[in-house]
C-alpha cells in the first residue's frame, strides 16, 4: 500500500471545485450603426456604410486547476509501482487482485456477461497481468488554487463601405444600362486570456 491516499488530495467534488461560477460575471458591449443615402442623378449613386464594435470582458473563477503529468521512472524510490522500495507494490498483481474483488467482478459481469476470470478461462481475452515488476507511472497532479481563475478580454471592430449605382447613358453596342457595386471592408479582432492563481 502507498503511504499517500489519493482521495485525500483529489480535487474532484471538493469545496474548492464546487464553488465554481455557473454563470460567471461578464461585461459585454455591442454597438452597430449603418446607413445609406442615394444621390439622385444619372449615376444613381447609393453609398452605404456599416460599422460594428463588440467588447467582452469576463472573469471566470474556479475553472479547475491546471494539471501536471510527471513521469516517474520505474526504479524511482517514490514510485508506488516499484515493488523494490518499502512502500511499493507490483502493480500487475494489484490489478489482478482488483479484478478478482467480488464486487468488481460482479459489476464487470453485469455489464459484459462474464467476470474477468471467466473471460480468461474461456480464452476470450486475458485481462490479467501477473507480476510485472517495477514500471514507470505517470500520475495526474493538480495544485490547489493554481491557475484556476481565467480573465478574458475580447474586442472586435468591423467597418464596411459600399457603393452601388448605374449609368443608363453608358451604352456600348448592345450592352446598355451599366450598373456597379463595390465595397471595402476592414475587420480587427483582438483578445487575451490569462489563467491566474486564485487570490
Amino acid at each position: 500500500m502507498g503511504d499517500v491516499g489519493f482521495l485525500d488530495y483529489d480535487l474532484n467534488g471538493k469545496p474548492a471545485t464546487l464553488d465554481a461560477d455557473l454563470f460567471p460575471a461578464s461585461t459585454r458591449y455591442n454597438i452597430m450603426a449603418y446607413g445609406e443615402y442615394t444621390f439622385e442623378g444619372e449615376a444613381n449613386l447609393t453609398p452605404y456604410f456599416e460599422a460594428n464594435y463588440s467588447y467582452l470582458r469576463g472573469e471566470f473563477k474556479e475553472r479547475g486547476e491546471g494539471q501536471l503529468f510527471p513521469e516517474v521512472p520505474a526504479l524511482n524510490p517514490f514510485n508506488l509501482c516499484n515493488p523494490n522500495q518499502p512502500n511499493g507494490i507490483d502493480c500487475g498483481l494489484a490489478t489482478d487482485a482488483f479484478l478478482d474483488n467480488p464486487s468488481i467482478a460482479a459489476n464487470f459481469a453485469a455489464v459484459y456477461g462474464l467476470t474477468p476470470a471467466q473471460f480468461r478461462d474461456f480464452g476470450i481475452v486475458n485481462l490479467y497481468n501477473g507480476a510485472i515488476g517495477p514500471v514507470a507511472t505517470q500520475p495526474v497532479i493538480s495544485v490547489r488554487d493554481d491557475r484556476n481563475r481565467t480573465d478574458v478580454e475580447q474586442t472586435q471592430a468591423r467597418v464596411v463601405l459600399w457603393c452601388d449605382g448605374g449609368y443608363s447613358a453608358l451604352n456600348i453596342g448592345t450592352l446598355d444600362n451599366w450598373t456597379f457595386d463595390a465595397y471595402v471592408s476592414y475587420s480587427l479582432s483582438d483578445g487575451k486570456s490569462s489563467r491566474l492563481v486564485n487570490s
